[in-house]
């Protein structure tokens, strides 16, 4: 590699602590982008490791490059500082908002948010805090569910202070959620030590400020059915768990693909478990998701595994190269925003970045001057196949199939179906390729002018797409392609398209038979296309 195997690791909390601590056990130097005084800053600087750089308070301004060479640029009241690092690693904590306006309460000595008491907590002694004798309540998931991890919290703390002496608890909480690891037996243990638990499904209790800043609460009880009352002298409130607004900046810097709830990994099984969308770039912890905080150290070891492997070269896989011809190339962007990898750069040519490029052709696919070849996909000589294929027909009527196919989904579950005994349509010719969206629509119409009689496209399922969005452009390809068939007079009814896994041999096999039923019962094309049987494309 080009440059010495440096990686720069985004986060401010345990997770980036222990990454970068991990890291530096590999020998990878690190840079670590946090907030100033925070946790994993201070965790650093009294170890003393001199592999770790840290760059606090600095905002990232600028990523370019690809994966073992990103040029990276930060910038703190107006200091710009400028970095060259192999891989990088988004580890930020979650964001955490006290639900103070939920409950009616404002935050005060005597309410106080979930990861306030926390700290307070680790700092120092509870009786500096919360005097004994005093009722203590937790407000937990009443007016919204609250998400496993905050409960787990909420119980876990509850427990601590029930068992410190000479303190009572009440637990209010309208779902109490018990399903993490341990927390049956810390309810359990709770309740054992003392601690009041009201569960609200149908009346939520009222909460108000008295004049003392205690909170009285009054509630109807599901059990009894009948009205009581409790006086807090404290107050401790959930929070809402969600990702760290750094996320959108650093996602749109690094043209990462988020979730709908804005962490910085799809919805996709093969990001699983720390890679994104870019080739050399990983998420871990709280930015992909809101693990507990003992996943977050195992996530944490696991993103260090994947740097080394990356930075080690033993993450890659034998793929087809992908070539841009300059001379076709109108330098009209629909390859750099088709690419799902961010492996195309414009300096000055349009140019593929081959340590990037996942070869799934999306780009071949959509350029319309077709100036993009990928080595294996000669999709023109399988068409030439086809066309042969239906000179050398034992059975003149039978229909003549093509399905276009992803080599991760639909040609593991034919090569299934083939291995379970399954038998294939007569007259069909299967052609492949790394991804559904690698064929385009003059493939597919190409297909019917070499003598198809039917054409199918076989991809992912939705959230399965290796490149993220391959399903999608398939699927709206068959549609385009559909129009066009109608245009010519030819039943769109002829092409069609479904999804499947590469373990379902049985469903490919009844999909292949169901639609060779359908072209079987349309007939040959050429006897319904008015003007002959080819020139679809014309």
């Amino acid at each position: 590699m080009d440059v010495r195997p440096q990686t720069l690791v985004f986060g401010s909390g345990d997770c980036a602590r222990e990454l970068a601590e991990l890291l530096d056990a590999q020998e990878i130097d690190v840079i670590l982008a946090a907030t100033p005084g925070s946790a994993a800053v201070k965790s650093l600087q009294r170890a003393g490791l001199k592999r770790i750089e840290l760059i606090e308070g600095y905002r990232l301004t600028d990523c370019q490059g690809q994966g073992g060479s990103f040029q990276v640029r930060f910038e703190r009241e107006g200091i710009r500082a400028a970095r060259q690092v192999a891989a990088i690693v988004v580890a930020e904590d979650a964001w955490q908002r006290p639900n103070f306006g939920a409950y009616g309460v404002q935050p005060s000595r005597r309410v106080i948010a979930l990861s306030e008491m926390e700290a307070h907590f680790a700092a120092a002694p509870l009786t500096a805090l919360i005097e004994p004798g005093a009722q203590v309540a937790f407000l937990n998931g009443l007016h919204a569910d609250s998400h496993p991890v905050t409960a787990a919290r909420m119980l876990r703390l509850c427990l601590r202070v029930q068992k410190s002496s000479a303190r009572r608890t009440a637990y209010l909480t309208g779902n109490l959620k018990v399903a993490f690891d341990g927390m049956e037996a810390c309810c359990q243990e709770a309740k054992a030590a003392g601690t009041l638990f009201l569960k609200f499904s149908q009346r939520m209790p009222e909460i108000t400020t008295m004049n003392d800043g205690r909170i009285r609460i009054d509630y109807w009880d599901e059990a009894s059915r009948m009205d009581f009352g409790l006086t807090a002298d404290y107050v401790i409130v959930d929070e809402t768990i969600g990702p760290h607004p750094s996320l959108a900046h650093l996602a749109g810097l690094m043209r990462l693909e988020r979730d709908a709830a804005g962490y910085l990994q799809s919805d996709n099984v093969h990001r699983l478990s720390n890679a994104t969308n870019r080739s050399g770039i990983f998420v871990a912890g709280a930015s992909r998701g809101n693990p507990a905080h003992d996943q977050q150290r195992t996530d944490a070891a696991q993103a260090a595994l994947k740097v080394c492997e990356f930075l080690r070269g033993l993450d890659g896989e034998p793929r087809p190269g992908v070539a841009i011809d300059q001379g076709r190339c109108a330098r009209c962007l629909t390859c750099y925003r088709l690419c799902p990898y961010a492996a195309i750069e414009m300096a000055p040519r349009m140019t593929i970045v081959a340590q990037a490029c996942q070869s799934c052709g999306l780009c071949a696919a959509g350029c319309p001057n077709q100036a993009i070849g990928v080595d294996d996909a000669d999709l023109t000589t399988a068409l030439r196949k086809l066309s042969s294929q239906a000179d050398d027909l034992t059975d003149p009527q039978a229909p003549r199939i093509a399905f276009f196919g992803c080599r991760r989904s639909a040609v593991q579950a034919r090569e299934l179906a083939i291995q379970m005994g399954r038998r294939m349509p007569r007259g069909m010719l299967f052609i492949e390729g790394l991804c559904s969206g690698t064929f385009s629509v003059n493939h597919l119409l190409g297909a019917f002018d070499s003598g198809a009689d039917g054409v199918m496209i076989l991809a992912c399922h939705p959230g399965n797409c290796h490149s993220e969005n391959g399903t999608t452009h398939a699927r709206k390809r068959v549609a385009q392609a559909a129009k066009a068939l109608g245009a010519a007079g030819i039943d769109p009814a002829r092409i069609a398209y479904g999804t499947l896994s590469a373990n379902m041999g049985t469903e490919f096999a009844r999909l292949a038979e169901d639609f060779a039923g359908r072209i079987a019962a349309l007939g040959p094309i050429w006897g319904s296309v008015p003007n002959g049987r080819t020139g679809v494309l014309k």
